[in-house]
């Protein structure tokens, strides 16, 4: 499984074309504090959300939940659909938060 780490996504942010960043938290738990730019689509539901996604497969793609459980569910729901440029966040939300990277 691949995997970004937090200062190598704040580096990919910052560039002219930065990877799409999916937060597939809750609703509540998006709203409370998320990565800015980050698109929220709750994991249960990613497989409905197709028109947010890269039309291109091939799109570099974030993910992050919490704690990493969720992401894993949504990476293996793109997985099947035919993406395969997918790398979770190290730590996700929980180590963000901890290291005090910025959140909106």
């Amino acid at each position: 499984m691949s995997e970004i780490l937090q200062n190598e996504l704040r580096q990919e942010m910052g560039r002219k074309n930065p990877p799409l960043i999916i937060d597939v938290r809750s609703g509540y738990e998006f709203n409370l504090a998320h990565i800015k730019n980050a698109v929220h689509i709750p994991f249960y539901s990613i497989l409905w959300n197709k028109k947010r996604l890269p039309s291109d497969c091939r799109e570099p793609i974030i993910l992050t939940c919490e704690h990493g459980p969720r992401a894993i569910m949504a990476r293996r729901l793109l997985w099947i659909i035919g993406y395969r440029n997918i790398r979770l966040l190290k730590g996700h939300m929980t180590e963000w938060k901890k290291n005090r990277l910025p959140t909106i």
